[in-house]
């Protein structure tokens, strides 16, 4: 069996959660002899068009673009142009696989149901990866755009949804009956020690959606406590300030992105962990 499953990036570029989650379970079909494949954004110039990354066969398609521009046109024209290189890339087309998967909501769901379903004839599966995509018009879409993703979640063979409150959620707003599958971050058995002065833990994606600048206003209401605070965050938002905070302050460390499937030893260290996120899926 050949499975797609299409996401913004592979943990090795993007320290977002959904990347993780969909790398975790990427790796247990592997176990169970699925050949799977990610179809990933080009986020720079430095991807490869394919590899092979712990047995997934990631490809690249797309070209490097300004999100925030396309995100904002209201024309049907322009949306898709703005998502050209997530599916309307002719290459595409020469992919073929049993089960298609997506995660994230966007105009793109219902065009990758429709790819699926209708022109390959195969099954659609749709991840939703936090609360707002549960709901009607939860990121002020335009009405194109809403209605575009509608068709796709309740075209998709199966929805799968990160905590039992998106379950109910997705089933009020779209009597969609989803299944709920958990973060599977691994969590380590024994004893666990702790650094010492203790480190306050801040990890995500740089954007505003997750506050990176709630964390700094922390620091500096308990810059003179004994305590090592850590930042890591992937994207480029706020990356300069950042860089900059953390030459001022010796207990305050910026670590611009992290490398794939070591998030544990900074969880294992840290004693506390801080979430300045609007929104989470799990």
């Amino acid at each position: 069996m050949k499975v797609c499953m299409r996401l913004a990036s592979h943990p090795k570029y993007s320290s977002g959660g959904s990347e993780r989650q969909m790398d975790l379970i990427g790796q247990y079909l592997i176990k169970k002899n699925v050949d799977v494949h990610f179809i990933i954004n080009k986020t720079n110039k430095t991807h490869k068009k394919i590899e092979e990354i712990n047995g997934i066969k990631v490809h690249t398609i797309g070209k490097p673009r300004d999100y925030k521009i396309y995100r904002n046109r209201k024309d049907f024209f322009q949306i898709i142009n703005g998502t050209d290189s997530s599916l309307f890339y002719k290459h595409l087309f020469k992919y073929d696989f049993d089960i298609y998967h997506l995660s994230g909501a966007d105009f793109i769901t219902g065009i990758w149901a429709f790819y699926s379903r209708v022109i390959k004839k195969r099954k659609f599966v749709f991840t939703a990866v936090s609360i707002l995509d549960c709901e009607k018009n939860g990121f002020g879409w335009s009405k194109t755009t809403n209605q575009v993703y509608k068709y796709g979640i309740q075209h998709a063979d199966q929805v799968v949804v990160l905590a039992d409150y998106m379950k109910k959620e997705m089933y009020k707003n779209f009597k969609i009956n989803s299944i709920v599958i958990k973060s599977g971050h691994p969590i380590p058995n024994g004893v666990i020690k702790k650094d010492a002065p203790p480190m306050i833990l801040w990890i995500s994606r740089l954007t505003k959606l997750k506050y990176p600048d709630l964390f700094i206003k922390i620091f500096e209401e308990l810059k003179d406590l004994n305590a090592n605070f850590v930042l890591i965050g992937s994207g480029n938002y706020m990356k300069n300030e950042l860089i900059k905070f953390s030459k001022k302050y010796s207990n305050f460390t910026y670590i611009p992105g992290v490398k794939q499937y070591i998030d544990n030893v900074y969880y294992a260290k840290a004693s506390l962990l801080i979430s300045t996120s609007s929104i989470e899926g799990f």
